[in-house]
């Protein structure tokens, strides 16, 4: 562990001088100023859940999107029925993993004489992966979980079965110092993007008949469920990059609205868990913005696109403000971001079709969202300096899209490429 510190020093200084003098000792200072900040949160959270409980947020989840096209999904009946049914046994496939079984796997030890039950994995999530102040929520929100149901190991990398310290607070975490592991496959599981397609088999089930005992339903609760009890706000991999905790929330979303426009609804105890987690999700987000003077980009304009995902289904008085400086911000990073050309700053082709596909989402809800909400003077000019802005970047936008699409259909490949994508509706994205 001394080794990986020492490697982090190193990997933080050769990225200080790689950039301006001048950027690099305001990012020095700030990093000294959170060091410090940092250091009180801690001791202050050891004694304190991190879960926001009693918040009485009386909010009801709004709905913006709908069951797509039934033809559409007949077409791709096979695929999506056998990807979900991989998604209920918890196997996923990330960054060349291969189809791996990521269920916590605990072998007879201390701690266990035979194998182990659900009951038995819960008790002993609760003691070794659960920091004190939070066991008793984590295990209250277990309690909702239905059975049958195993639970997801969220914070191992399957490849190199190396596992990070879910009781370890986020910004204490150690990773990417060559030890072999890849902290990105957590992190691609946590980003929940397989949650849609289960929404799309549910579907496919009620309008097809070829069953319907909701069971995809129930995998998607139970998912969530597992999910906030075994990663509490700020402990663990998941709360590292903001991010990933946007392209969670934003895919939670889209496949609750997919699977309510099908009749399923959550039970009240259930939805009031996920609500009070999606706020705790705004909340860090917002705490914590991937931005900094001449240092922003894809992941910055993320995490505007989850809050304004996240304040819109939830928008109320408390949110209302988050949703006015997330739009406001996205109309700053849209001219920012996007040349007059239409191409995106960061020189890559790659990095281009993402920000395009977050613009695309955003853009819609944002529409969809303004059409439901009494919009008050400020939030007027900001729909209408979008929207002017819009029309003069779109166009430009989608037709250097256009022009870096070979003849074959495929992306002409400049620049970084980390193959990253906002929601993922197709199959073959997972393959």
């Amino acid at each position: 562990m001394k080794m990986n510190k020492i490697l982090k020093q190193f990997h933080y200084f050769k990225r200080l001088i790689s950039i301006s003098p001048t950027i690099a000792a305001k990012k020095a200072l700030a990093k000294l100023i959170k060091k410090i900040i940092l250091t009180k949160q801690y001791n202050y959270i050891k004694i304190k859940s991190t879960y926001l409980k009693d918040l009485n947020l009386n909010i009801k989840l709004k709905s913006y999107f709908k069951i797509p096209d039934i033809k559409s999904l007949e077409n791709n009946k096979d695929s999506i029925l056998k990807l979900a049914h991989l998604i209920i046994e918890h196997k996923f496939n990330y960054l060349g993993s291969g189809w791996i079984d990521a269920n916590i796997k605990i072998l007879p030890n201390d701690f266990f004489d035979n194998n182990c039950n659900f009951q038995d994995l819960k008790a002993y999530i609760l003691e070794k992966r659960i920091n004190q102040s939070n066991r008793e929520e984590t295990k209250r929100i277990i309690n909702l979980i239905e059975l049958p149901y195993e639970f997801i190991d969220w914070s191992k990398d399957f490849r190199s079965c190396y596992s990070w310290n879910p009781q370890l607070l986020s910004k204490k975490i150690v990773y990417g110092v060559g030890d072999g592991n890849d902290i990105k496959i957590p992190w691609e599981l946590g980003r929940m993007q397989h949650l849609p397609l289960l929404a799309l088999a549910e579907i496919i089930n009620l309008k097809v008949k070829i069953g319907s005992k909701a069971v995809y339903f129930k995998e998607f609760q139970n998912q969530i469920l597992d999910f906030i009890a075994c990663n509490p706000v700020g402990y663990g991999v998941h709360w590292i990059s903001s991010m990933d905790c946007s392209i969670r929330a934003i895919n939670w979303l889209l496949s609750y609205d997919l699977f309510k426009s099908a009749g399923l609804n959550m039970h009240d105890d259930i939805e009031e868990v996920f609500i009070q987690s999606l706020f705790e999700h705004c909340l860090h987000i917002f705490k914590n913005p991937e931005w900094s003077s001449g240092l922003r980009g894809n992941h910055y304009l993320t995490n505007l696109s989850g809050l304004i995902f996240i304040s819109s289904y939830l928008y109320n008085k408390r949110t209302s403000g988050i949703f006015d400086y997330a739009l406001k911000s996205f109309i700053n990073e849209l001219d920012y971001q996007f040349n007059n050309d239409g191409s995106y700053f960061e020189a890559s082709t790659a990095y281009h079709c993402y920000a395009v596909e977050v613009l695309i989402w955003t853009t819609s809800i944002i529409i969809k969202s303004i059409e439901n909400i009494n919009l008050t003077k400020k939030q007027v000019m900001l729909r209408d300096k979008f929207l002017s802005l819009l029309t003069i970047k779109l166009p430009k936008i989608l037709d250097f899209t256009n022009n870096i699409i070979d003849d074959t259909g495929y992306l002409i490949q400049i620049g970084d490429n980390d193959s990253g994508r906002l929601i993922k509706l197709s199959p073959e994205l997972f393959s």
